[in-house]
This record gives structure tokens, sequence and C-alpha cells, in this order.
């Protein structure tokens, strides 16, 4: 599981990815939330709008939509 960013995007999302392929259906999925101080901003996870979806048989990866932060 890595947590990505771009600094030239303020953005930042994560990315599942496992070395053999998910046995089963709904095997995994990753989630991102966004914090200003203690407050709860956003959150976005691979099935949400704009990730690829729960890895599923045979799939290897995933990743979330980007969410805007000014320092990822």
């Amino acid at each position: 599981m890595q947590l990505k960013g771009s600094a030239y995007c303020h953005t930042a999302w994560g990315y599942l990815k496992f070395y053999s392929a998910a046995p089963y259906d709904y095997y995994a999925n990753v989630w991102v939330d966004s914090f200003n101080g203690t407050t709860k901003m956003a959150f976005t996870s691979c099935a949400s709008s704009g990730g690829n979806g729960w890895i599923m048989k045979g799939q290897t990866s995933c990743y979330t939509a980007h969410l805007w932060n000014l320092n990822p």
C-alpha cells in the first residue's frame, strides 16, 4: 500500500499492489482520508468515483481518486 502525492497538482491518492492475483472477488480496497487538523474533510477509496474499483479475482492492484491536499 502506498500513499502517493503530487506537489504540482496538490493532490494525494492511495495505491495498492499485490505480487499475485486476488483469489476471489472483493478481495481488497484502499481508503484515504483527508484531515484539516482533527476535522475529517474528505475521503475516497478504490470503489469511490474516480477510483478503479475493488480488487477482484485475478487482479493485482487498485487506486483511489485524487484528493486535493495543499502539501501532499
